[in-house]
């Protein structure tokens, strides 16, 4: 069974802090690969929702998250009703104590 991937506003957002950074940094072009390989990472999920990892930082709360990585990024995500939902793009190179943080923050589209 094919499902849908949605993006929170938070992951949208801080995908296009990671565009604009490389873009200023490292040139549109690299910005635009980056994202691209980021978002295309994520249709895998449509066939093999539970592909990722569980998320063991996010195991104390009562959702499920679970995460692929992409170069330095997570995506953390949880599978709900038929849909996977992208919930942080987090840069790896972060405190992890800012997952928890930001988990909080969601508004799905």
């Amino acid at each position: 069974m094919k499902m849908k991937v949605f993006w929170s506003e938070t992951s949208i957002n801080q995908l296009k802090n990671i565009y604009l950074y490389y873009k200023e940094v490292a040139g549109v072009n690299i910005a635009m690969k980056l994202k691209n390989k980021i978002i295309d990472s994520t249709n895998i999920l449509t066939f093999q929702p539970y592909l990722g990892a569980k998320e063991e930082l996010l195991c104390h709360l009562p959702e499920e998250y679970r995460y692929l990585v992409e170069g330095n990024y997570k995506l953390i995500y949880s599978v709900e009703n038929k849909k996977v939902i992208i919930h942080l793009v987090f840069d790896c190179r972060q405190n992890p104590d800012k997952l928890s943080e930001n988990i909080a923050q969601q508004n799905v589209y």
